[in-house]
């Protein structure tokens, strides 16, 4: 039985994640403003110390734009940073340089027959059932600040409020694309009935309970290729879920004891009685509004290889438009223009190892 000390929870609200790994210390932070920093260096100009222009200043000094320009990205990326991806654990992460990539859908080949010296091996045609294609897709935005905020000093105001929530744009859009994936019933398609499995299909809509985690625990365990009927070995170790299952979930999964409902003359039920059978099933608990607002939850064995794809063509950046003459946007509207985007791809390549709820009924562990 997993002890108490390795179980950890990710927990993914209003834009923040906080892992609280029980026995571990939280991370520290650096006593440092990019802001103010950022704020003392164009100060610190030869022209803003004669004129007090912090626009003429920006115009005029050759390195200023790159000062506001610089000082930007570096808190976007400061926030993006601040943010770690909630999916990390579950997904297998790909650079790409096409439009889209290809993943074989199944390969199996079985258990190997028994042959004598001497005989002729037998072959097998390796069961390749089609291919999962993902695709590429440009995710990008441009926010535009005046030259207003520039001439009255508007600098840590910018900063302040522009540049997380640029980064904080740039973590929430992959959030959202890949909890997308999960939540969308289409992508899992696997059941007993096509010989995926010895108990039932990957997607239902299943309340929260003891009664079905067992169910969806059963459904990954026996998972097999559909060719060879030969057992993927799979384990489901993380639970995926929305802040209104958190409790329910802890419940379950980590107490140290549970007391019988309605006292010692009621049935034994399954998750309610004194003794906690379910303590230490899933060490790994994924807490998320992305999932859904309702009592949506996911259950997965994170350590089969390319099974929910995060492809990256493009990391997420920020960029700035010039601000000399030359750039019409400053030149004719007075405006700097604030560029962010990535480039990536989402997808589950392999619905083997996953069980997927989209339940709206609150749970029933009591």
């Amino acid at each position: 039985m997993t002890s108490a000390e390795h179980i950890q929870i990710t927990d993914v609200q209003a834009g923040t994640v906080k892992v609280t790994s029980l026995g571990e210390a939280a991370p520290k932070r650096l006593n440092y403003d990019p802001i103010e920093d950022l704020q003392q260096k164009v100060r610190e100009t030869a022209v803003s110390r004669r004129t007090s222009n912090m626009r003429e200043a920006f115009v005029l000094t050759p390195d200023a734009g790159s000062l506001l320009r610089d000082g930007l990205r570096y808190i976007a990326f400061t926030s993006f940073n601040e943010i770690p991806q909630s999916f990390a654990s579950f997904t297998t992460r790909f650079n790409s340089t096409r439009p889209h990539e290809e993943y074989l859908r199944d390969s199996g080949i079985g258990v190997l027959p028994t042959v004598r010296s001497g005989a002729e091996t037998p072959r097998v045609m390796s069961s390749l059932d089609g291919g999962v294609k993902i695709e590429n897709r440009r995710y990008a935005t441009i926010v535009e600040v005046t030259g207003d905020d520039l001439r009255f000093d508007r600098l840590g105001m910018i900063a302040r409020q522009l540049g997380p929530e640029l980064g904080r744009a740039g973590r929430a859009t992959e959030e959202q694309e890949v909890y997308n994936a999960i939540t969308t019933t289409a992508n899992f398609t696997r059941s007993n009935t096509t010989g995926d499995n010895d108990v039932g299909a990957n997607t239902q809509t299943a309340t929260f309970n003891a009664a079905n985690i067992e169910l969806a625990y059963s459904i990954i365990a026996t998972a097999k290729d559909r060719r060879s009927s030969m057992y993927l070995g799979m384990t489901p170790n993380t639970l995926v879920c929305g802040p209104r299952l958190k409790f329910a979930a802890m419940q379950l999964l980590m107490a140290d004891s549970m007391m019988r409902v309605g006292g010692n003359t009621t049935n034994e039920v399954r998750g309610t009685g004194t003794t906690p059978i379910y303590r230490g099933l899933i060490t790994n608990i994924i807490v998320s509004p992305w999932i859904g607002t309702s009592f949506q939850w996911a259950l997965v064995d994170n350590t089969r290889p390319n099974s929910l794809v995060f492809q990256e063509v493009e990391p997420f950046n920020v960029i700035q438009s010039s601000m000399g003459q030359d750039d019409e946007q400053w030149f004719a509207r007075d405006i700097i223009r604030f560029r962010a985007d990535g480039y990536f791809g989402v997808g589950i390549a392999d619905d083997r190892p996953w069980f997927f709820s989209d339940s709206t009924t609150a749970p029933t562990v009591s």
